[in-house]
């Protein structure tokens, strides 16, 4: 991006110079690399939601508890930076599973299996 014609014409503009300062912060970085050490894990939970045809509510908890503990584990001593993450997955996961629980015992058509 900073190497681009677009750039050239842009960093000397108040704008220009913000982003600019932002990219050679080193605090920024870090904060990045934390955003992916916690959405990574999450990512790939994503792609195993969408291709697992058919799992129960039992498998889907597994799968969550998996990725709760990739998060954590990508963290020593860190736990302020990635418990956030892990409350929203517990929040989540609260809200649903009434809805996970009946969809499991429930057919296709809404009679009681």
């Amino acid at each position: 991006m900073i190497a681009s014609s677009d750039w050239k014409k842009k960093e000397e503009e108040e704008e220009g110079i913000a982003i600019s300062n932002l990219v050679n912060d080193s605090s920024f970085w870090k904060s990045v690399e934390r955003v992916m050490k916690c959405t990574s894990p999450l990512v790939q939970g994503l792609v195993w939601f969408s291709s697992a045809k058919n799992q129960h509510v039992g498998c889907v908890y597994e799968n969550l508890k998996d990725i709760k503990k990739s998060i954590a584990g990508k963290f020593v001593k860190e736990k302020q930076f990635y418990k956030p993450f892990l409350n929203v997955i517990d929040d989540t996961w609260k809200e649903h599973s009434d809805i996970l629980a009946q969809a499991n015992w429930t057919g296709k058509d809404g009679e009681t299996l």
